[in-house]
C-alpha cells in the first residue's frame, strides 16, 4: 500500500508566518523586485496582464517575445532557490513526523522550491525521484512540474552567446542537481539553459528535460490511479504559523534529493480512496486542475470538484501527535 500526499502552490505559502513563495496573485511583483533587469523591466501592458492573470500573460509574452522567456525563466528559478525553510516550518513539522514514523509513501509537489526536500534533508530522510522506495528513511519525490535546482546535461550553452525561443526548444538528456547556492548561481548566470523547470503558463511547457518532466507526469498518473483514488476534494493551504524568538534557517546545501535518469502529480480528509493508495491526501493550491488533467480525469470529474476550502488543513492532518 502506499501512501500519496499532493502538495501545490497553497502548502508552500502557507507552511510559516514569513519567508514563504508568493502566491499567483503577488508573484509577478515580487519577481520584479527580485530581477529588476528582467522582471522589473517588463513593458508595462505585460506587468499589468501578469498582475491580473499570470499565466495567460506568460502565454501571451510566449508569443510577442519568444526570446524573452528562457531568461526570464532563470531569473524565476534563482528566486524559488532561495526559500530555505526554518525550524518553525511547517515542512520541517511535517518532515520530523514523517521520520519518527518511518513513513515512507510518496509526495508529489507542484512547486518550484526546495522547501519540503531541505526539510527532509534536514530530518535525515532520503528523498528520491523517479525511483519508488518502500525503505525506512525514504521518501519518493514527484516533481512533475521540475523544479529550480534541476537542470538537463544534455545540452549547455553560454548565455551571453545563445538567444531562443522558449516554446519552441527543447532539449533532452541526464539531469543533475545543484543543491550549492553558488554553483546554483553560476550555472544561472551562465548557461543560456533554464533549469528543468516547467513554464508558469497553462500548458507548463518546459524547455529542459523533456523525458524527465514527461517521466514525472507519467510517474503522477500511476501513482494518482491506481485503483483509482478518490478525488472528492481540493485544499488550499492558507494557515500560517505563528513564530517564538529567532531561530536560525536550514542551511541552503541541506539537500538530499536523488535524481534518476531520463525517462526514467483529492480526497478529503476521512475518506479513504478506493483500495492500493491507501491515503491520499492532497493539497494542491491553485494547481488541482493541471495535475488531474495528468490523472487521466474526466472533464465531468474535474467539474465536480469544489473550491477550495479548509485553510489549516496540512497542519491539522498531517501534523497532529
Amino acid at each position: 500500500m502506499t501512501q500519496v500526499l499532493l502538495l501545490g502552490a497553497g502548502a508552500s505559502f502557507g507552511s510559516d508566518s514569513v519567508g514563504c513563495p508568493p502566491l499567483r496573485a503577488d508573484l509577478f511583483d515580487t519577481l520584479a523586485a527580485f530581477n529588476p533587469p528582467g522582471w522589473g523591466s517588463m513593458p508595462p501592458q505585460f506587468a499589468t496582464q501578469f498582475r491580473a492573470d499570470f499565466e495567460a500573460a506568460m502565454a501571451a509574452l510566449g508569443v510577442a517575445h519568444p526570446h524573452a522567456i528562457p531568461p526570464l525563466q532563470r531569473a524565476m528559478a534563482a528566486f524559488f532557490f532561495t526559500f530555505v525553510p526554518r525550524t518553525t516550518s511547517l515542512y520541517v513539522a511535517l518532515a520530523q513526523r514523517m521520520a519518527s514514523a518511518g513513513w515512507n509513501g510518496a509526495v508529489c509537489s507542484l512547486n518550484y522550491e526546495r522547501l519540503l526536500e531541505l526539510s527532509l534533508g534536514r530530518a535525515r530522510v532520503q528523498a528520491t525521484v523517479g525511483i519508488p522506495t518502500n525503505a525506512a528513511k525514504s521518501v519518493e519525490l514527484c516533481l512533475p512540474h521540475g523544479c529550480c535546482h534541476i537542470f538537463c546535461e544534455g545540452v549547455r550553452g553560454s548565455s551571453q552567446g545563445i538567444s531562443f525561443t522558449g516554446f519552441g526548444v527543447s532539449t533532452d538528456g541526464p539531469v543533475v542537481v545543484i543543491s550549492n547556492p553558488i554553483q546554483h548561481r553560476q550555472r544561472i548566470e551562465n548557461d543560456a539553459f533554464p533549469p528543468v523547470m516547467s513554464y508558469f503558463e497553462p500548458n507548463k511547457r518546459t524547455t529542459s528535460g523533456t523525458s524527465f518532466i514527461v517521466g514525472q507526469r507519467e510517474r503522477w498518473g500511476q501513482l494518482a490511479r491506481v485503483r483509482r483514488p478518490s478525488f472528492a476534494s481540493a485544499f488550499e493551504c492558507g494557515h500560517r504559523t505563528s513564530t517564538s524568538g529567532n531561530r536560525s534557517p536550514i542551511h541552503p546545501g541541506e539537500s538530499s534529493i536523488v535524481p534518476a535518469h531520463p525517462p526514467e502529480p483529492n480526497s478529503t480528509h476521512g475518506r479513504k480512496p478506493t483500495a492500493a493508495v491507501d491515503r491520499a491526501w492532497f493539497f494542491p493550491g491553485s494547481f488541482t486542475l493541471s495535475l488531474l488533467q495528468y490523472a487521466g480525469n474526466s472533464d465531468s470529474e474535474r467539474n465536480a470538484i469544489p473550491a477550495p476550502a479548509a485553510a489549516g488543513v496540512f497542519r491539522r492532518y498531517w501534523l497532529a501527535s
